[in-house]
């Protein structure tokens, strides 16, 4: 779990360690979506998916994970994995994600 009080320092080392495959989408010069992704040699992860309640269905969670997945490819990636709600599991099947028979664990430290 990321503390509000240290959560800038973990995206700098997240984004220090995955150069390039983090991505922000912009309108009117501000900040509507973003994606947190990382890879660890083996296989790309997305941590956070965000689109601004305004900015949602118009196509912009798919564009952020569209780019994530083209870069991701030239690492040579054969797999992209991601932990969601139980309610966005339609919308990242629409995007070609599988639910796989595995259970999410999580332990504070």
């Amino acid at each position: 779990m990321i503390h509000e009080e240290n959560i800038e320092q973990h995206l700098k080392v997240l984004l220090k360690r995955n150069p390039g495959l983090s991505k922000i989408a912009i309108s009117k010069e501000e900040i509507i979506g973003c994606v947190l992704a990382s890879y660890n040699g083996f296989r790309g992860y997305i941590f956070r998916l965000v689109v601004h309640k305004d900015h949602r269905r118009q196509g912009v969670g798919k564009k952020l994970i569209n780019a994530c997945e083209e870069d991701l490819k030239k690492f040579s990636m054969p797999k992209l994995t991601l932990n969601c709600r139980k309610e966005l599991v339609p919308w990242y099947k629409e995007q070609g994600f599988n639910v796989k028979d595995a259970v999410y664990l999580s332990k504070e430290l």
